[in-house]
């Protein structure tokens, strides 16, 4: 699986995107973050995630430099 994030440009804040997708593309799943200062934290996944597809991207999103799970 391959890894790519994506958010505003310069104004990520807490909310970001982490899709995870094979080579082939024959499987893309992706979990999205959005953040308020007056509502908190949603997380929403996109696709059949596994347990360890979700703590892997939200590792991942998190910034803690890691380059795979």
């Amino acid at each position: 699986m391959k890894f790519g994030t994506t958010c505003m440009a310069h104004d990520c804040g807490g909310n970001i995107a982490g899709v995870l997708f094979s080579s082939q593309g024959k499987r893309i799943v992706a979990l999205g973050r959005l953040s308020s200062k007056s509502s908190g934290s949603n997380v929403m996944t996109v696709g059949s995630m596994t347990s360890a597809e979700i703590s892997c991207v939200q590792r991942l999103i998190d910034n803690d430099q890691s380059a795979s799970c």
